[in-house]
């Protein structure tokens, strides 16, 4: 950084106080290339029907994951599928994804 220049104070620019895995990071970068791609295919085939691919790629997802949440807790019963928890220090995972399915 120059001397004449001062640190930034904006959020995004302090470090995040945990370094990335290189899943992570490869995650990050894959997505950095979704939202444009997405943009493409909209003009390419229209809104309605990224969306509507959208949609039905989350139900896959879920599907996927109520599958592991079933297989981890034993049962197929709603109790299992009570995903976040209050705690002191926030929200937490009740049942662990399954590697690739959507989080968030």
């Amino acid at each position: 950084m120059p001397e004449n220049e001062s640190p930034s104070t904006d959020k995004f620019d302090t470090p995040m106080g945990r370094e990335l895995t290189y899943r992570e990071l490869l995650k990050l970068a894959y997505a950095s290339h979704f939202i444009p791609y997405l943009k493409i295919l909209e003009e390419e085939i229209g809104r309605e029907k990224v969306v509507d691919t959208l949609r039905r790629l989350a139900i896959v997802e879920a599907g996927e994951y109520a599958r592991h949440v079933v297989a981890a807790k034993g049962k197929a019963d709603l109790s299992v599928f009570r995903v976040w928890t209050s705690n002191s220090t926030g929200r937490s995972w009740k049942a662990s994804p399954p590697a690739g399915c959507a989080t968030s």
